[in-house]
Order: C-alpha cells, then structure tokens, then sequence
C-alpha cells in the first residue's frame, strides 16, 4: 500500500503556494517604518471616531491629540447612544485641534446654533483656521497647551463686561410675556459661565433690564457668547444669538436675534452694552469716553486681536490641521 504523506510534510516541500492565498514576504525595515502613524500617512487619511472615544483620548492624551491633529484629520460623530438626536458641544473637541466635528442636524439645538455662528464668521467659506497656539511654533503655549487646564500662564485673560440694556419684540408670539435674558459664555472648561438678568413682569414688546454682566475669559479665540430671552411664565426660549467673541465690537450695538429653529427674527433685538480688557493693561481714554453714548471704545486687546487677525489672513496654510472643517450631519 502507498504510504500517504502528511499534510504538515506536503506543506513543508511544496514549491508553488496555494492559489487563494499570496505568499508570505519578509516584512523589511523600510516597511515597519512605513506603518508607523505620521511617518508617511496621507494628510487625506481621516479617522473617525464617536464623540465617547474621541472625549477619552482629550482626557488621556490631550497634547498628543492636538499634534497628531497638527498634520492628519480627525472626525467625531455623536454617540449612538443619543436616541433622541441630541448634540454635544462641538467647542470641546475644536480646542483639542479635531477638524471635522459632525452633529445631528435635524436637532436645533445650542450645539448646532455653536455650530453655525463658528462659520459664520468668515463668511461660511467651510473652514475657519485654527487657534494660532495649535500650529504656531512661535507661540509661547505651542505644545503645552491644555484645554482642561485652569491656568494658563502663556495666554491673556480678557476681563469682559456685558451690559444688556433692553429688548424689542423679544417674545415674538405675544406682548404680555414675562422676559429674563440669559447671557452665557461658551468655550474651554474654564471659561464657561452663564448668568441671568432680573424679570421684567408683562412685557416682552419693550422690557429693560439695565443689568451689568462681569465675565473671565482666558481663550477667547474659541468663546462664543449666547443671548437666550426666556419667557418665565412658560419657561421657553422665544429668542437667541450665538457670536464668537472675537466677532463681537464693543461699546452699543444692537442684536438681531433669531429663533430658537435659527431663523432670523426681524425685529427681536437686544440692546447691549459690551467692553473688554486685558488683564494688567488699562484702556486708552478717560472713564466718560469709555461710558460716553454711541462712541466707540478702543483698547489695545482689540488692536491686538485685529493684528493678529490679519497676520492669520495673509499667512499661506500648508496643511490641513491648520483650519477647521465644516462637517456635514452626522452619517
């Protein structure tokens, strides 16, 4: 009888390999190398991450995170957790450098209305640039930036007062409404706060509070401030504006606002009172010019803040981890 050879032994002398499966190659150094991250990846190469993994890498790894994001994309989506379509705060994920935070648009939330005032700013162009302290090797804080830090020795606290006179036609539905004006700041851990005007009783045609709002901010390059009228007697928003606090100008200025779908509300507006300072410098001028009616109020933290601005506008982007990118709902 013909004695069978084993399948180890046939294995072991075949000289041809199996069809279906490609022969094994010796992985070289330059190959090992290849498959390192950052090394020669594609800056077209996205991960994608949901919203509770991409909040752990900012809570283990944040320095890490915000150079990887330097030089490859990044999206996060929200959970699938969220069954009713709520969103997160996109603010918290753009301090740590991710370019591509997607939300759940069929939800007209505080989170979305972020969202659109962030690019909004520049004329809804799809992309925003990034805080120069995430790219700028110059910049003192480039790489010891910490979002979830409380003190930040590399950046100039701003010292905001928020004056919000009065509103027109702040409860569009009705007349009698009883208003109470939120005012709150959006942004880094440390920088968020919220307070409250008084209530006025029964009139949301012309209420006025004349009430002063004292604010800290210490990143206010991704702050947002948001005005939400609340009707106290059916504990509603009627009204709200979502502004980057960069965008915001000093002294009067009137507020259109918008409902609480984000569509423009013709005649609701707020009247605000609005003046900032940095920290250890005084503003130009006497006390009356800074109070005066209808002038404009300069600083040097404005001046500042427009170079900058300009500085940013001219200087050429060579990567994608540069900017932030408009993302699309959530898929």
């Amino acid at each position: 009888m013909r004695k069978m050879t084993s399948k180890k032994n046939v294995l072991a002398t075949s000289s041809t390999p199996v069809p279906s499966t490609p022969p094994l190659q010796t992985e070289t150094k330059s190959d090992s190398s290849a498959r390192r991250p950052n090394v020669s990846a594609s800056c077209y190469q996205v991960s994608s991450l949901n919203e509770n993994t991409a909040k752990r890498l900012c809570k283990r790894h944040p320095l890490a995170l915000i150079a990887h994001c330097e030089n490859q994309l990044m999206r996060t989506y929200p959970a699938a957790m969220r069954i009713d379509s709520s969103n997160f705060n996109p603010v918290i994920f753009w301090a740590f450098g991710l370019q591509m935070v997607a939300l759940n648009y069929q939800t007209e939330d505080s989170a979305l209305h972020v969202n659109t005032a962030m690019f909004e700013q520049n004329g809804r162009c799809g992309y925003v640039l990034k805080p120069s302290v995430m790219w700028d090797r110059g910049h003192m804080m480039y790489g010891r930036f910490n979002p979830w830090d409380k003190e930040f020795d590399g950046l100039h606290v701003i010292n905001l007062n928020i004056t919000v006179i009065s509103g027109q036609y702040v409860c569009p539905s009705t007349y009698t409404g009883s208003p109470q004006v939120e005012v709150e700041v959006i942004g880094i851990p440390v920088d968020a706060s919220r307070q409250k005007t008084k209530l006025v009783q029964r009139n949301s045609l012309n209420p006025i509070w004349n009430d002063i709002f004292h604010f800290k901010v210490t990143f206010s390059e991704l702050a947002f401030l948001r005005f939400s009228v609340i009707d106290v007697g059916t504990s509603h928003v009627t009204a709200q504006r979502v502004i980057p606090l960069k965008c915001l100008k000093q002294g009067y200025r009137q507020v259109r606002l918008r409902s609480p779908q984000n569509q423009p509300l013709y005649l609701s507006t707020l009247f605000i009172h609005s003046v900032w300072e940095e920290e250890g410098l005084e503003l130009p001028g006497n006390k009356e010019e800074q109070t005066g009616s209808g002038k404009k109020i300069k600083n040097k933290v404005k001046e500042t803040l427009s170079a900058e601005s300009g500085k940013n506008d001219l200087k050429e982007v060579t990567s994608v981890g540069y900017v932030f990118i408009f993302s699309g709902h959530k898929c």
